[in-house]
């Protein structure tokens, strides 16, 4: 499959104008609930299964290495009764193999994987309407998943690029809706239950989820609990569970990120140092938030994108397919500011340029591993980032502006924390 061919590119375009032209035509406030759902429906029919359809049926495309040498090998491997970590190497989290196993039972083609995740894109999309309409209205909610239907980042990246990426949005749009209706150890059972059966990476988007909770540590300490119970039967037989990480940290840079042009231009550093760095930059903004009252007006959305953000800056793996972790929630950010008319035309140019240049920066990146000579690729290469990171600077700038309206949502507080504490010790008999 071409990185970028022409069908990519008129699939793209055309799901674009659809998208802009029901936003701008659609009444949502006035549309019948029964049109709205079929309208969505066949949407949703046409983008997803359709194109499958058409890729892998009509062009006769066979998928990306992704779906053929990751996914589909590791759903033989289970279903040949081999144990990930043990008797096949495996980048993922223990249960995700026996997930794709599933359809692959069914049907011993790659194409039958894309069900998984045509499901949990459909999943993702019904429970972050329900957010949506919970925490703003009904007619915010069509908007959205009208939205959400048709931005070529969820759909292309599934049909055509085969990611994976949406399973572990919904596990995050789930915690969210449960830690929002105060019933927070539901969400850190989501929370573990998607930590087992994705990947390592989703503990980095659980991280301001725990920040909104009133017993985060309780809380945590109970996910934590099942993460190791899951991971028992591996540990029994004698299962590298370590293996995720240990291969995450032999990967080379690849994204928007400083590590990237650092090793495009010889710079040597510690392969463990990124994720130093990166762990370091979210310990760092976990406490500013803890004890910030301006980030504390963040509504829960756009406290996601925040520490998203920072990830998406400081991580050495920034892939354009990690963007869906957080697609929803930029979709409803982007969703309240134009609803203010606030800033509309900066805000659409961020928000544009942060998922083109993604998008592009992965293709501009391979040219550049393979035309090293040219200077020209060098410039290119070099202005694909300043882009990638002006547009997110522009976007974490624009969350510290929403943050100054106030989300009336309780997060808990370090300083509370301590203060609570005091009293409790000053009135012990």
């Amino acid at each position: 499959m071409a990185m970028f061919s022409t069908t990519y590119i008129l699939m793209f375009a055309a799901t674009m104008v659809v998208l802009v032209l029901g936003v701008l035509m659609i009444s949502f406030r006035e549309i019948k609930k029964r049109s709205y759902y079929l309208l969505l429906t066949v949407s949703f029919g046409v983008t997803r299964i359709l194109s499958i359809v058409y890729l892998y049926g009509f062009a006769g495309s066979a998928g990306t290495s992704d779906l053929t040498n990751i996914f589909g090998y590791q759903a033989e491997q289970v279903l040949g009764g081999g144990i990930p970590y043990l008797t096949f190497e495996s980048h993922y989290s223990p249960y995700f193999p026996y997930l794709l196993s599933l359809p692959y039972a069914l049907y011993s083609q790659p194409v039958s994987l894309l069900s998984v995740f045509v499901v949990f894109d459909l999943l993702t999309m019904i429970v972050a309407g329900l957010y949506v309409r919970e925490t703003w209205n009904e007619e915010a909610s069509f908007k959205f998943c009208w939205i959400y239907s048709f931005i070529p980042f969820t759909w292309l990246f599934i049909t055509y690029w085969n990611q994976d990426e949406v399973v572990a949005a919904f596990f995050i749009v789930l915690s969210l809706r449960f830690v929002t209706r105060d019933k927070e150890m539901k969400a850190a059972a989501t929370m573990a239950v998607g930590f087992l059966l994705t990947k390592f990476l989703i503990a980095v988007f659980f991280i301001p989820l725990f920040l909104m909770m009133k017993k985060p540590i309780r809380n945590g300490l109970a996910a934590i609990g099942l993460v190791l119970l899951g991971y028992l039967p591996f540990l029994i037989v004698g299962a590298n569970i370590l293996m995720p990480i240990t291969a995450e940290v032999g990967y080379h840079a690849v994204g928007s990120n400083p590590w990237v042009l650092m090793e495009a231009f010889g710079v040597d550093f510690p392969m463990q140092l990124p994720h130093v760095v990166v762990l370091a930059s979210l310990l760092v903004l976990a406490c500013i938030y803890m004890l910030s009252d301006k980030l504390h007006n963040l509504r829960p959305e756009a406290t996601i994108v925040l520490f998203s953000l920072v990830y998406m800056l400081m991580g050495k793996k920034s892939f354009s397919f990690y963007v869906p972790f957080f697609l929803v929630f930029l979709i409803i950010v982007f969703m309240r500011f134009c609803a203010k008319n606030q800033n509309r035309s900066l805000l659409v140019a961020g928000f544009l340029a942060y998922l083109v240049s993604f998008s592009f920066l992965y293709q501009s990146v391979i040219v550049f591993k393979s035309m090293q000579t040219l200077t020209v690729d060098w410039i290119i290469s070099s202005m694909v980032y300043v882009v990638a990171l002006t547009s997110q600077v522009l976007l974490i700038w624009l969350l510290v502006r929403e943050s100054q309206h106030n989300s009336q949502f309780h997060y808990w507080r370090l300083d509370s924390f301590i203060k609570n504490l005091r009293s409790a010790e000053t009135h012990e008999p």
